[in-house]
């Protein structure tokens, strides 16, 4: 379990789950200095019985770094009780330490059978992507606490 900044789902029936991106700014100094990108490892989760996996992507762009998410939907011990193919709107919310009103909510964009389809046993499906934030706005506006980056998966 993560430790961050607490919040309910945004209604009833809607999953939420907690991920945590630690040492971030130091994975930022490392894309300013030495790589054009890279790709931050999540965690491996679960969410209302669905198993996924969220990583972060920075990457050099314009003079700035962009943040984006890549998540996918993993086989999990519960995908015989569960409903597939998975249905549900999936966002991701870069949380506020102190503000839930300036949360960022970002959707995921893709479409398609080959992402929410049923996995197969020790498979995992399509990646998938939110559109990019600028590393100012996280920066500059608190989303980071003791170097980490915590975000919410919803399932709605």
């Amino acid at each position: 379990m993560v430790a961050g900044p607490f919040r309910a789902a945004s209604k009833p029936g809607v999953f939420i789950t907690m991920v945590a991106f630690f040492d971030i700014y130091g994975k930022h100094e490392s894309v300013v200095n030495k790589k054009t990108s890279l790709e931050i490892s999540g965690a491996n989760g679960m969410s209302g019985g669905y198993m996924f996996a969220l990583d972060s992507w920075l990457r050099r762009q314009d003079g700035d770094v962009a943040l984006s998410f890549r998540m996918r939907l993993a086989y999990g011990q519960w995908d015989d009780y569960v409903e597939w193919p998975f249905s549900r709107r999936i966002t991701i919310i870069i949380t506020h330490l102190r503000d839930q009103a300036k949360d960022i909510r970002l959707p995921i964009r893709n479409s398609g059978h080959d992402y929410f389809k049923k996995p197969a046993p020790r498979e995992w499906n399509k990646i998938m992507n939110t559109g990019d934030i600028s590393w100012r706005t996280i920066e500059h506006n608190g989303f980071i606490f003791n170097k980490t980056l915590y975000v919410n998966v919803e399932f709605d």
